[in-house]
C-alpha cells in the first residue's frame, strides 16, 4: 500500500455532508487521507474583538489560523521527538510511530466547497513537483482572479513558514485570502499561484454572501477572470464589514468609495450624485 501523499485536512462546519460528499471521495483517492478542521462560529467574546468584521469573514480567517498553529504544534512536536529518537540507540528506534507521508514539512488545506478539476494522476503529481521546488509560503491551488488575491478555497502551506506568517500577518479586510495576498504585496510571504485551477469551488452556497436585494446585482452576472468560479455579482454580495448588526457588503463599499469621491472632486455634479443615490436605493 502507498504512503499517504501529503497531510490534508478540509475546514467545515458540517463534517456529515463532507464525508457523504464526491469530493471526500476524490480526496482520498488523491492523497490517501483526509483530516477535518472545526471551522469557527464566533462567540460573543470574539464577535466584540473583532466587531467591525462581517461575522462570517472572520469566522473562516480564525478557522485557517487556528489550523495553522495546530500544524506548526505537531510539526515541532514531529521534530524533537525524531531528534530524540535519532540521539537513542539504533534498537530504540521505532519511525513506526510517524505516518509515512511522501511529502513532508507541507500540508494540503480546502475549504469544504472544494470540486476536483483534474485526473488524480495530475494533481498528485503536480503537488510532488510544487513541494519539491520549495519555494514558497503558501501556494494556492485554486484563485478567482489572474493575481492570487482571491480565495483560498485550496491551498498548500509550508510548516516551517507558519511562525513568519503569524509574526508578520494583519487583519486588515478581515478576509484571509485579501489579507494573505496583502502580505504577498508588501513582499512579508511567498505566495505561489498554480497556472490553472487544480481545483474549482460550488458557489451555490457561502455563508459569507448576503442576499441583499439591489436590483442591479444580478445584471452583473460575468466573471472577471477566466480561471475564475465566482461572478462580480458574487463578489459583490460578499460580507466584508459591520456597523453594529448591519453587515456591509462590497457593493456598499463600492458605493460609499464612489460617495467619498464625489464629495472631494464633483460636488457641483448633481447628476453624478442621483446616480450613486439610485444605486443605492434600487
Amino acid at each position: 500500500m502507498n504512503s499517504p501523499l501529503i497531510p490534508t485536512y478540509v475546514i467545515t462546519l458540517n463534517r456529515e455532508k463532507i464525508l457523504q460528499s464526491e469530493s471526500y471521495n476524490q480526496l482520498i483517492n488523491i492523497t490517501g487521507n483526509c483530516t477535518f478542521a472545526d471551522g469557527v462560529i464566533l462567540n460573543e467574546y470574539q464577535a466584540n474583538k473583532y466587531k467591525f468584521y462581517s461575522r462570517s469573514g472572520i469566522g473562516i480567517s480564525l478557522a485557517h489560523l487556528q489550523l495553522w498553529s495546530q500544524l506548526y504544534t505537531k510539526y515541532m512536536e514531529c521534530r524533537k521527538l525524531r531528534k530524540s529518537m535519532k540521539s537513542s540507540s539504533p534498537e530504540q528506534h521505532d519511525d513506526s510511530k510517524f505516518i509515512k507521508y511522501q511529502i513532508n514539512n507541507y500540508s494540503l488545506i480546502f475549504e469544504d466547497d472544494f470540486i476536483s478539476n483534474e485526473k488524480i494522476p495530475i494533481i498528485q503529481n503536480t503537488i510532488r513537483n510544487i513541494c519539491g521546488l520549495n519555494e514558497f509560503d503558501i501556494y494556492k491551488l485554486h484563485c478567482d482572479d489572474d493575481y492570487g488575491a482571491v480565495s483560498l478555497a485550496s491551498y498548500l502551506i509550508k510548516h516551517s513558514s507558519i511562525p513568519k506568517i503569524f509574526k508578520r500577518f494583519k487583519l486588515i479586510i478581515g478576509q484571509i485570502d485579501a489579507d494573505i495576498f496583502i502580505l504577498h504585496l508588501f513582499k512579508q510571504i511567498k505566495l505561489g499561484l498554480h497556472k490553472y485551477n487544480l481545483f474549482r469551488t460550488d458557489e451555490t452556497e457561502s455563508n459569507n454572501r448576503s442576499n441583499k436585494d439591489y436590483s442591479i446585482i444580478p445584471y452583473l452576472n460575468f466573471k472577471l477572470s477566466n480561471r475564475a468560479d465566482k461572478t462580480l455579482s458574487t463578489y459583490l454580495l460578499f460580507n466584508v464589514f459591520r456597523i453594529g448588526n448591519y453587515n456591509l457588503i462590497v457593493y456598499e463599499i463600492v458605493l460609499l468609495i464612489l460617495l467619498i469621491i464625489w464629495l472631494l472632486f464633483f460636488r457641483k455634479n448633481c447628476i453624478f450624485l442621483i446616480i450613486i443615490i439610485l444605486l443605492f436605493i434600487l
